[in-house]
């Protein structure tokens, strides 16, 4: 069982969160009936820049230590699909122009969470070796509305998880 503790500098997040996911009860699944282990580090907007750094040194160092990081930054795939779809320019260009609300339920349309995120993210991870997925960017995509984005990465059975995640 993980200790909560209380953590007190950018070094001792490091320090904790790289005990954490190259321990072998996390990267064998151990003691969690069978579930997804998911790990989730949530931080301030205010530290955007150093979460983005220590999760680049995270990965680094995981993978010196023989542990396969897949990074999946769900902002930059959400880009991919407006673009690949066709979209992206057309929002840039209306973004202004459009009230909030139908921006976003343009963009909910668009970037469904069940038919187009959850495939994308899908074929991302069957087509790629690893032992811990990192998914970044949720919160860019889904300020405050991240549960639905875990109900459905929850049907995904056989990989590990770690969300670094902004509140």
């Amino acid at each position: 069982m993980i200790k909560h503790q209380k953590i007190q500098t950018q070094n001792d997040i490091f320090q904790h969160l790289f005990s954490v996911l190259s321990s072998q009860r996390f990267l064998l699944k151990q003691g969690l009936g069978n579930e997804v282990p998911f790990f989730i580090c949530p931080y301030s907007p205010s530290q955007s820049e150093e979460m983005t750094r220590m999760q680049d040194q995270l990965v680094k160092r995981l993978e010196e230590a023989g542990i396969k990081i897949l990074v999946i930054n769900l902002y930059d795939l959400t880009l991919n699909i407006l673009e690949q779809e066709g979209d992206l320019d057309w929002l840039i260009e209306n973004e202004t122009s459009l009230p909030k609300e139908k921006l976003q339920e343009e963009l909910q349309g668009i970037l469904d969470v069940e038919t187009v995120l959850i495939p994308a993210m899908a074929d991302t991870i069957n087509s790629q070796t690893y032992d811990v997925l990192f998914l970044t960017g949720i919160g860019e995509v889904f300020p405050g509305e991240q549960r639905a984005l875990f109900e459905q990465v929850g049907g995904f059975s056989d990989f590990t998880c770690f969300f670094i995640l902004e509140l």
